[in-house]
């Protein structure tokens, strides 16, 4: 039986700890990838992105919402365990006040 998978497939860690996510929308038979989501159904790829310090939690429920919709399987729970260790680690006190600091700078530019 061929099934639909979401499979973590890269992350990028990018200027001041944003994090920049891309899964793959698989079909799998026997635990063998067969085939990818089809361009006219949104393509293989889904991909979203966090804040340094988001409540990356609620991110990856709003893509598992979105997955939903789209008929596909949401993000496993070992990828959801990955992803949050990757950010946990980089998301250092210091990074978190770089990017406050960033962002309260942005403010004033703005005005």
């Amino acid at each position: 039986m061929i099934e639909k998978r979401t499979r973590f497939n890269q992350i990028e860690v990018v200027e001041l700890g944003h994090l920049q996510i891309r899964f793959s929308i698989d079909f799998v038979e026997n635990g063998i990838i067969v085939g990818h989501r089809a361009e006219e159904e949104g393509g293989r790829w889904h991909r979203t992105s966090a804040e340094c310090g988001s409540d990356l939690d609620a991110q990856l429920a709003a893509v598992n919402a979105h997955l939903a919709a789209i008929n596909c399987a949401p993000i496993s729970v070992g990828d959801h365990v990955r992803i949050k260790a990757i950010a946990d680690a980089d998301w250092t006190p210091q990074r978190k006040t770089a990017w406050q600091l960033q962002v309260e700078k942005n403010k004033l530019v703005k005005g």
